[in-house]
């Protein structure tokens, strides 16, 4: 884009054949005052005033026009400069167009794709813009940088709902999980059943076999616990140390029952040897069972905490063994 400058101006004087200078809006009053003459008028000393606009009304430049005398009869100059000014004009209007669609547009639109991926943290989008220019260039760049946050949200978020050491989902993601199939079973009065395990005698293993045989045995109870429970709507996490929540949803308390004692029975089977348990000899675990149906009567951490009592009840009943939650309501 060219700007107006004493270069042009003076290429401009040489094709019509005049001194043509560019002045401020201030000279240009100063001086037509003193003659005593308008825009579009010759002066007493051959000069004539005139100023230039864009398309949107702006003015653009003063100028002066100084020549010999004949230089302004009606017939030779009047219609030399209004056709100067006319191209001049509408080249302008041309050049502004043309730079709104090569390149104002183009930003506004990008700026749009910007903003909705910023509000929707959605990572995924791409900004489209084929052209090999300049701006190209620059949203080509801007693409694998959005590709390289959303590799990275992904494993935050990944990190962030899992155990780091079994894999499976953890406190944040039970909570998650928990609040949602709650409201899902409220709405289908359907009933929601929580599963609760606690190794036994967890503390005397790491003591006996230390914590990296500790935690090989969280792994492989972990490991029961996926093979077991595989519906999609299952939810399976540790909540602490030695500590395990299964969430089963549209499962009866009869049939959680049923899963919590084939996962005990699991990893009796495997006969991890616990020569500290003053039980069994092996690794065992007590699970408690509770059951809703949600009502405007209880609430999640209200069935959470009948899981927990029926898993103390096993516990005291000597572990290695299952327990129910007698206010179960599913």
């Amino acid at each position: 884009m060219r700007r107006i400058d004493d270069a042009l101006i003076a290429s401009l004087g040489e094709r019509l054949g005049l001194t043509v200078n560019a002045m401020t809006h201030d000279e240009s009053i100063k001086q037509r005052e003193h003659y005593g003459v308008g825009l579009g008028q010759r002066s007493e000393d051959d000069t004539l005033y005139s100023l230039l606009r864009n398309d949107a009304g702006d003015v653009i430049v003063h100028m002066c026009f100084k020549a010999a005398p004949r230089a302004f009869d009606d017939e030779i100059f009047s219609p030399t400069i209004v056709a100067a000014l006319i191209i001049a004009t509408l080249s302008w209007a041309v050049v502004i167009v043309l730079m709104k669609r090569a390149v104002i547009y183009p930003i506004e639109n990008l700026a749009q794709t910007m903003r909705r991926i910023r509000q929707s943290s959605n990572y995924q989008q791409k900004l489209n813009y084929k052209h090999n220019d300049e701006l190209g260039k620059l949203v080509d760049e801007y693409n694998e940088l959005l590709e390289h946050v959303a590799n990275h949200t992904s494993k935050l978020e990944a990190y962030s709902y899992k155990d780091a050491l079994t894999g499976i989902g953890n406190r944040r993601l039970f909570q998650e999980r928990l609040d949602y199939l709650w409201k899902l079973a409220s709405r289908r009065q359907l009933s929601l059943s929580a599963i609760v395990f606690d190794l036994d005698y967890f503390k005397q293993y790491n003591d006996r076999y230390g914590h990296d045989g500790g935690d090989h045995v969280l792994r492989q109870f972990s490991g029961l616990l996926k093979k077991r429970f595989t519906r999609e709507t299952d939810v399976i996490a540790r909540t602490g140390g030695e500590e395990f929540i299964v969430l089963l949803f549209d499962v009866s308390k009869a049939n959680a029952l049923k899963l919590a004692n084939r996962l005990v029975g699991d990893l009796r089977l495997l006969a991890i040897p616990h020569e500290a348990s003053p039980q069994s000899g092996v690794v065992s675990v007590s699970a408690g069972v509770a059951s809703f149906t949600p009502i405007k009567d209880n609430s999640p951490d209200e069935l959470i905490r009948k899981a927990d009592e029926a898993l103390y009840e096993a516990k005291a009943a000597g572990r290695d063994q299952v327990s129910i939650s007698p206010d179960s309501r599913a």
